[in-house]
């Protein structure tokens, strides 16, 4: 993690059988650069023990798609509550590392912690939590941020 652009890295060892490892690295919220990852694979070429093939790759980036209703806070704005919504969410996929599942409960708490959102309902898109390969990074797809008139209107 030394390497700039690199934030998280998962490991599967003996990816390919006995004597092999698979390193896949992870940005905020984005794969690394390749020019990153063959520094890194460049490097590890220098450290690998005999026999050991050490593969540096970028992770698979898994789009999650969220559709979100929410109610604003009292005196806060319809546009307001949206656009602070949305960079929760963003904000929430760029600190996920590689191998880490999402978890509703973790990105609700981001959305009220905006103060800007007095409730909320994920809608079918996210509704329970979604595990994530060793190899994977969560990534944010499109949100998309509409108006719940729920409890709490």
């Amino acid at each position: 993690m030394k390497y700039d652009g690199v934030y998280s890295v998962g490991v599967v060892p003996r990816e390919n059988g006995a004597g092999t490892v698979g390193l896949y690295l992870g940005g905020r919220g984005a794969a690394p650069l390749p020019e990153i990852i063959s520094r890194v694979q460049n490097d590890l070429n220098l450290l690998r023990e005999v026999n050991v093939d050490v593969k540096a790759a970028a992770a698979q980036t898994v789009p999650v798609e969220i559709d979100i209703a929410i109610t604003p806070a009292d005196a806060v704005s319809e546009q307001d509550a949206k656009a602070a919504c949305e960079q929760a969410v963003k904000a929430y996929f760029d600190e996920l590392s590689v191998g880490e599942p999402v978890i509703v409960t973790a990105l609700g708490v981001r959305v009220f912690a905006t103060g800007k959102i007095k409730n909320y309902l994920f809608n079918t898109s996210v509704t329970m939590d979604r595990k994530i390969g060793p190899n994977q990074l969560a990534v944010c797809g499109t949100v998309h941020v509409g108006h719940y008139a729920g409890v709490g209107q």
